[in-house]
């Protein structure tokens, strides 16, 4: 029994191990019928007859083509996309802006709120007097004085100002004029005139006569900044950039503040300004500028001045000429030498309708292009030169160049 069961075992594994040979052999068969189906026609009868395989069949890609003789009849030598191009047409452009008036400065205000104050107080009566009064710009306000003349004082004389003590004691011509604090004015304000009381001397009275009772007011003013806009298309164009003024200085009997000048946030001038000098004028780097909406900002620390007379000045090239480098080998260029081969070159446009004018510039010649097709052909051949060439496109208009691109030819 146990030898039978031995001989079982070895007969199944002897019938596993030629299953799985079969489908290696399977699997061989199935992989070179597939290498036959995917080799080239001319390549598979080789394979078939017996010969070698000639692996010239196998080249082919985008910059290559067969020409059915086993030798390369096109090469892409450069391919590009240029898009749009436009003429270059240098001007000079100049962007004139309205007057600026710059300040940071005060201003003074006098105003009469009586012609005559009379105040007294004994131990039975109070004769006290209000002054009513209002102030605009109260958060422009700097700082308020009282003035007024003495014609009568006894005693000491108190002063409120909407409720709130500001002064109190004897006043002199020496303690005039008398500080009133901007933090308690309102719009709307209310000066109490009032003499200090008689302590003990029951029988006397304190008394005060007061004359043209002002007010004076002073304002901080301030219009530190402003700025200017103006727009530019391809900020790139920009060269020789420079901008002119003229200060005009309102308050010349006082120390001058500093001017800056910013472009989009960047510091073009800083300097003290000087009255009743010249125009002044510098240059502002083009690489300040910006496409679309640019800022122009003048800024003073102090002073009273009127900026007029401001112009920015700079040449603009708008043209965008496409310029390409490409390489032609040795045995290329000996090929064109021996004129088995010709470069070409081949232009797509967005339409072909439309004129597309251009000077095609190729190392040291220049062809001319005017066409309303949707491509251009050209045969450069004459200006190619062994190793690095370049190829530039001076546009006459605007225009799409889809593709542009150059081949080199079998003859």
């Amino acid at each position: 029994m146990n030898f039978m069961f031995f001989m079982n075992k070895r007969g199944m594994a002897e019938e596993s191990t030629t299953t799985a040979a079969a489908g290696f052999i399977l699997l061989i068969a199935l992989f070179l019928v597939a290498y036959l189906i995917l080799l080239p026609e001319s390549a598979r009868e080789d394979v078939l007859e017996g010969e070698e395989i000639d692996f010239n069949d196998f080249v082919d890609g985008d910059d290559n083509d067969d020409n059915g003789n086993g030798e390369v009849d096109e090469k892409t030598l450069l391919l590009r996309n240029p898009g749009k191009v436009l003429p270059s047409e240098e001007d000079e452009v100049e962007k004139d802006f309205a007057s600026i008036n710059l300040f940071a400065t005060t201003d003074s205000e006098v105003r009469k709120i009586a012609d005559s104050i009379s105040v007294s107080r004994s131990a039975f009566s109070n004769g006290f007097r209000d002054v009513s009064f209002n102030v605009d710009n109260v958060g422009n306000l700097k700082s308020m004085k009282l003035f007024f003349n003495i014609k009568e004082a006894k005693g000491d004389l108190i002063i409120y100002l909407n409720g709130r003590v500001v002064f109190e004691g004897s006043v002199s011509v020496n303690d005039l004029p008398i500080e009133i604090p901007v933090q308690n004015l309102r719009e709307r304000n209310t000066l109490r005139f009032e003499a200090s009381r008689v302590g003990f001397a029951f029988l006397s009275s304190n008394r005060y006569v007061l004359r043209d009772v002002q007010i004076v007011k002073e304002f901080s003013l301030e219009n530190k900044r402003e700025l200017r806009t103006f727009e530019v298309s391809r900020a790139e164009s920009i060269d020789d950039a420079v901008l002119e003024f003229f200060v005009n200085c309102l308050e010349i009997n006082r120390e001058q503040g500093i001017l800056k000048i910013f472009l989009n946030r960047k510091n073009a001038f800083f300097g003290k300004v000087v009255c009743d000098a010249s125009q002044s004028r510098f240059e502002i780097d083009e690489d300040d500028f910006i496409d679309g909406t640019n800022f122009l900002t003048f800024e003073v620390d102090k002073g009273n001045y009127i900026i007029e007379q401001i112009t920015l000045s700079y040449d603009f090239d708008e043209g965008f000429n496409p310029l390409y480098f490409f390489t032609v080998d040795e045995d290329d260029f000996d090929d064109i030498e021996d004129k088995d081969a010709k470069v070409v070159l081949n232009m797509r446009f967005d339409n072909d309708k439309d004129r597309k004018r251009a000077d095609i510039r190729i190392n040291s010649k220049t062809f001319f292009m005017d066409v309303n097709a949707g491509k251009f052909e050209k045969d450069i051949t004459g200006a190619i030169e062994e190793g690095e060439n370049f190829i530039k496109i001076f546009a006459k208009n605007e225009f799409d160049i889809v593709q542009l691109e150059i081949l080199l030819k079998d003859i």
